[in-house]
């Protein structure tokens, strides 16, 4: 079945309900190069066909495509407008993404206090790497006063909520002394959280920070 769902979706009628959705799957399997060898080119025009019945992961995706120039030609404008019909929908990608470039510009003009409206509701919606935006909102002054310590409040629940690059500026915060008091207690529990990801992308980031090194050194006394 799965080896011939391409045949069978192209001779399908596309008032089947089903359709758009398993268009997106044989699009996803493009994607991630699961059955089908991976194939971004592919991957974009079956994602093109699910959106043409709304359906929101699709239009995530193509939007995502855009933004990165993968299977197509990097396109900011058309990244934000499915973001943004995503958003329309409250869906917490679409608001996130969506926010995401409103605040920085791209495909858009700035506007802070949209970014900030729709980072907040996507936080609402349980997206931790949300809560990390915000905060840096109100570390940055952008659109709401500064406020360091609502910001660290912030990065503390996208931290809790397990987005990694939070845990990354808390255990570099709290071990250099950076907006708060240094504390290689508090540095050390957001360290361990980021090296148990076991990533070495991330555990390099410790590194390069001297995070590793200075926390060793503390353990290494005690």
């Amino acid at each position: 079945m799965v080896l011939n769902q391409k045949t069978i979706l192209d001779n399908r009628l596309q008032n089947d309900a089903k359709y758009y959705q398993e268009c997106f799957s044989v699009g996803l399997k493009y994607y991630n190069g699961e059955v089908f060898e991976q194939n971004y080119k592919k991957a974009f025009m079956w994602f093109e066909k699910s959106a043409q019945g709304s359906n929101i992961n699709a239009q995530i995706m193509l939007g995502c495509m855009y933004y990165e120039g993968s299977g197509v030609e990097k396109n900011y404008e058309k990244s934000f407008f499915y973001f943004e019909e995503c958003a329309k929908k409250d869906n917490k990608q679409g608001l996130y993404f969506a926010g995401l470039m409103y605040r920085e510009g791209q495909g858009i003009d700035i506007d802070y206090k949209r970014a900030y409206l729709y980072f907040n509701k996507a936080a609402q919606k349980g997206v931790a790497d949300a809560y990390f935006r915000l905060g840096e909102m109100y570390f940055d002054g952008l659109y709401v006063a500064q406020d360091y310590e609502q910001g660290l409040e912030l990065f503390k629940e996208s931290a809790r909520q397990g987005y990694v690059y939070a845990q990354l500026e808390l255990a570099a915060m709290h071990c250099h002394g950076i907006y708060v008091k240094k504390d290689l207690k508090e540095a050390n529990k957001w360290c361990e959280m980021v090296l148990a990801q076991n990533n070495e992308f991330y555990n390099n980031v410790l590194k390069e920070n001297k995070i590793i090194e200075i926390l060793g050194k503390d353990i290494a006394q005690n």
